[in-house]
């Protein structure tokens, strides 16, 4: 008998989600940044506050999952993809920071100037 758990099941289908969610959001900020209508915040602070949701429930999820041996001869614990994934999740949302830093400042929400 054996099983299987990967990235898509429990909350971690949720964290994938919105990382899929992010790179698309980023996506269109970059390549079709006419087409989205005009927020208060930038599409890029949007994309990188939704990856850090879905990082930091990947990082709960990967560090509350069981490990070692159950006794029945089932090896538990995130294996090398599992901490591959991590990394490569915590480097998308450090680059996405710093692309809604270089292309939007520092500040998600600009002060607007008062309209007379």
């Amino acid at each position: 008998m054996s099983a299987n758990v990967n990235a898509w099941h429990s909350w971690d289908f949720l964290a994938m989600l919105l990382l899929l969610a992010a790179v698309v959001l980023m996506a269109l900020a970059v390549f079709a940044p006419d087409n989205l209508p005009e927020l208060a915040v930038g599409y890029r602070w949007i994309s990188a506050g939704i990856a850090g949701l879905g990082l930091l429930i990947f990082v709960i999820r990967t560090l509350t999952l069981p490990s070692g041996n159950d006794g029945l001869g089932f090896s538990l614990g995130v294996r090398w993809g599992g901490w591959v994934d991590l990394v490569l999740y915590i480097v998308f949302v450090v680059l996405t920071v710093l692309a809604a830093r270089e292309a939007e400042g520092t500040n998600p929400m600009p002060s607007r100037p008062a309209s007379a």
